[in-house]
């Protein structure tokens, strides 16, 4: 079988020219850039309340850290302020550090992530402060039990005379 082949004439294929009313096309956008706006407004307004909700759990994570160095600490029965008197005291600092930092690493596995760094922040500056008075404490106690122990060795070289 035999290809033809020679001029046929203008046989290529002419396109149809037609029009497309591209007239709401800026309609179209606006819409689209609506929307784009409102997804975006709703999820800056859920980010806030998980914030609102982070911060809130965050507080109640320092707030119960705090209970418990208070509890170890002025508890009527077994805090360190009943049970630590005199030259028992020694140490204070050292042992609610350790108890304070025990709980404190404990905590912050419930910490959200978005408040790793609040949390630290809040805590630290609490433990400074707590700090603070467990070595005002522990001073004040060994203080008095020297003064006490002199004020008896006194007592007792006097009334040897």
């Amino acid at each position: 079988m035999r290809i033809p082949t020679g001029n046929f004439g203008n046989v290529t294929p002419q396109a149809q020219q037609t029009r497309v009313s591209v007239g709401n096309v800026g309609a179209v956008g606006n819409a689209v850039s609506n929307i784009g706006a409102a997804l975006e407004q709703s999820s800056d307004l859920f980010q806030r309340e998980q914030d609102k909700a982070d911060v809130a759990a965050t507080q109640a994570i320092l707030t119960d850290l705090e209970s418990k160095s208070n509890d170890r600490w002025e508890n009527p029965q077994t805090g360190v302020t009943v049970t630590r008197q005199g030259f028992k005291s020694s140490g204070v600092v050292t042992d609610m550090d350790k108890a304070d930092s025990a709980d404190y690493e404990e905590a912050r596995k419930r910490v959200p992530p978005s408040q790793m760094v609040y949390f630290d922040a809040q805590w630290k500056a609490g433990q400074v402060r707590r700090t603070s008075t467990y070595s005002g404490f522990e001073r004040a106690q060994t203080d008095e039990a020297q003064r006490q122990q002199l004020n008896a060795t006194v007592a007792t070289s006097v009334e040897r005379l």
